[in-house]
């Protein structure tokens, strides 16, 4: 599977979220995110995380928290790395049976 986003060197504190993409490090204060639950978070429970295998979102269970890359790209002011089409198996087999 091709990644959307290849995040690389992902760190998150009580104050912010920053991580590597395209070899440009990215930080987010978290009040920026525009998430209750990661402001309200205890350090501990942001440590536990799981970045999507394709890139598209980070996911705190502890939490029960979502993130998605292109919006905190978007926290950041950085549209310019946000992918703009993203294909998908589905939208690929309609595209297909349409033919």
């Amino acid at each position: 599977m091709e990644k959307i986003y290849d995040i690389q060197d992902f760190t998150i504190s009580s104050q912010s979220i920053s991580f590597k993409i395209k070899n440009e490090r990215i930080s987010i204060p978290l009040e920026k995110t525009g998430s209750k639950l990661m402001m309200s978070a205890q350090e501990n429970q942001l440590q536990i995380f799981e970045i999507d295998v394709d890139g598209i979102g980070i996911y705190w269970p502890l939490i029960d928290e979502d993130l998605s890359i292109s919006g905190l790209l978007r926290s950041a002011n950085r549209d310019d790395l946000i992918v703009k089409k993203i294909g998908s198996i589905f939208s690929e087999e309609l595209e297909r049976k349409a033919s």
